[in-house]
This record gives structure tokens, C-alpha cells and sequence, in this order.
């Protein structure tokens, strides 16, 4: 068999030098149309999102928050109860609104006013995400601090960084603090240390602060007797502590909270005795 003289002609992509540069062309276009549109897409994306102030959180700061937040809404059918009931209901949720704002002021001194400013902040920006975010977060952490991905607790308002004793203690008060005082005071470890005690600096502003609250409910006074006149006797000492009960610390919550539940148990009385005298119950307790 005879070998062939010579190969066979290779067969080029683009059949002239022509075709092959306006392939190329249309290539080169096709890829910078591709970037303008991601440069487009990039500078949209810059353009809408919210500048908030200084100490707020970014939106990519809490996105991936909210991203892993599972959010449930309830809403129960209230038409089959009787007015009394719905009424009741209506005076309990003010209840529970003083006791979460009681909770939210114990965790951090600046959370109440810090939400309300942020309230004001969403609806002056007409309530994009990057403050409705900021909303959601503070509900879900009962205050301006949360805990992040990795599990550090940091602000995402405007406000001071997070202390272990909120303000049950002295705000920034350390524990070595509080163990040199019991060392020195060991009769006052047991007020200090109560799970119901707000603990206080003995300082002019804290004594004359408490003292007023039992001249303003005298009820909070006879059921704590002898609290002011100890309160009278404490000598002015920054580096002293002492302790008052929650209902002298938080007493224009607490008695507000102790009338709305009164005010519930004779709504409902009349329809369901038994729940009326548990109210009442709870009302005393405060």
C-alpha cells in the first residue's frame, strides 16, 4: 500500500482571518456588557441602601442575623370571647408591656430611650430594612445589646457595651467591688445577694432617689417597714452599697402594673370568679 504523499489540510475554526477578529470582537462586547451590568447591579445596590447614624448597625452587620432568625407571629381569634374577656386581655398586654420595659431596663440603663430613638430614626427613613432589622433584633434580645454568630454580645444601638449586672447592680460595678464590701459588711450579704433586691452605690442621688419613692406610694413604704428610716441612716458613701426591693426600685412600674391587675380581676369577675381572685392575687404580690 502506497503511504500518502502528504496530510490531509487541517481545518481552521474561523475560515478566514476576517470572521475570526469579528468573533473576537463580539466576544470582547459581549464580556464588558457583562461587566457594566455587574458594575450597575453593584452601584444600584450602593445607591439604596440606608446611611444610618453613627453606633447603629449596618445592613450587613444584621442581615445575617435576621437570616437566621426564625420569626413567628401570633394571632389568636379573640371573636368568640365575650367583651368582658376581650377586655381583660386588652388591660393584661399593658401589664406585660410594664414588665418588659422593667426587664429591658434592668439589662442596660440606656435601652428604653435608645428604642425609642430608634423608633423615631425608621419612621423618619420611612422604615427600610436596615432599621427594621435593628427593631426586630432589640425585640428578640430584650434590649440594644445581641448576641451575634459567634456568640459574642455586642450593641447595635448607639449605647454603652454590655455589663455583667445590667442595672440590678450599680452600672460598671465589678465583682471584686462587691466582694470586698461583703467581706467588710457581712450582715449585708443577704440583702445585697437577693433575688429580689436591686442593689444601689450609697450615694446622695440613689438614697434620695428611693426615699422619695416610698414618700410617693406609701403603700410600697408600709409594706417594707422600716426601709426609709434605714435609707435615712445610711451614710453617704460612694464605695458603700446597699439594697432596696424591686418594688422601691421599679415603683412607678410596679404599682401602675398592681392597678391594671386589680382592674382586670373586677373586669372579669363577673363571668369568672376563680381567674378574678387570682388577678387580685397577683396584684397584692407586686
Amino acid at each position: 500500500m502506497k503511504r500518502p504523499s502528504s496530510e490531509p489540510a487541517r481545518v481552521l475554526s474561523y475560515s478566514s482571518p476576517l470572521r475570526f477578529a469579528r468573533r473576537r470582537a463580539l466576544d470582547a462586547t459581549r464580556a464588558c456588557a457583562i461587566v457594566l451590568m455587574l458594575a450597575a447591579q453593584a452601584f444600584a445596590q450602593t445607591a439604596t441602601e440606608v446611611k444610618l447614624p453613627a453606633g447603629y448597625a449596618p445592613l450587613a452587620e444584621t442581615q445575617p442575623l435576621m437570616d437566621k432568625t426564625l420569626r413567628v407571629h401570633l394571632k389568636p381569634d379573640v371573636s368568640k370571647l365575650s367583651e368582658r374577656e376581650r377586655e381583660t386581655i386588652a388591660i393584661l398586654i399593658e401589664v406585660g408591656e410594664i414588665f418588659q420595659s422593667v426587664q429591658e431596663s434592668m439589662r442596660h440603663p440606656q435601652a428604653l430611650q435608645s428604642y425609642r430613638d430608634l423608633l423615631a430614626l425608621d419612621k423618619k427613613l420611612g422604615s427600610p430594612a436596615e432599621t427594621q432589622n435593628l427593631i426586630a433584633l432589640y425585640y428578640a434580645n430584650k434590649g440594644p445589646i445581641v448576641r451575634m454568630l459567634d456568640n459574642s454580645r455586642r450593641p447595635v444601638l448607639p449605647v454603652e457595651p454590655h455589663q455583667p449586672g445590667g442595672t440590678v447592680y450599680p452600672w460598671k460595678v465589678t465583682k471584686a467591688e462587691i466582694d470586698a464590701y461583703l467581706e467588710a459588711n457581712p450582715a449585708a450579704r443577704d440583702d445585697i445577694l437577693n433575688l429580689r433586691t436591686a442593689v444601689r452605690r450609697a450615694d446622695a442621688a440613689s438614697l434620695k432617689k428611693d426615699r422619695a419613692a416610698l414618700a410617693k406610694y406609701p403603700v410600697v413604704s408600709v409594706l417594707h417597714p422600716g426601709l426609709d428610716d434605714r435609707l435615712k441612716r445610711t451614710s453617704v458613701d460612694a464605695k458603700a452599697f446597699y439594697a432596696v426591693p424591686y418594688s422601691v426600685a421599679f415603683a412607678d412600674e410596679l404599682v401602675r402594673a398592681s392597678a391594671l391587675l386589680a382592674r382586670a380581676a373586677a373586669t372579669i369577675a363577673p363571668e369568672d370568679e376563680d381567674f378574678a381572685a387570682y388577678l387580685r392575687s397577683r396584684s397584692r404580690d407586686l
